[in-house]
């Protein structure tokens, strides 16, 4: 991640109130994707359910990457 973008998101991350409420809507959206891949027969399905999984699980680590891209300066 870019350094000057890091610093600016870093006030966004860094408010403990967000980050709680960010992972309580993350962990029910990654829930409901493993819910899809468990009862779907369908491959495309699954492989969009599985990016999607991906992509929230990345949004999880989002406070870690931007507080190590700020600090690299």
């Amino acid at each position: 991640m870019d350094t000057k973008l890091a610093k600016q998101v870093l006030p966004l991350v860094n408010t403990a109130r967000f980050t709680e409420l960010l992972e309580l809507y993350l962990n029910e959206k990654i829930n409901e994707h493993h819910r899809v891949l468990e009862q779907s027969d369908d491959a495309a399905t699954l492989h969009r359910a599985q990016g999607a999984v991906t992509a929230l699980k990345k949004l999880m680590h989002m406070k870690d990457e931007v507080q190590g891209s700020a600090r690299r300066d």
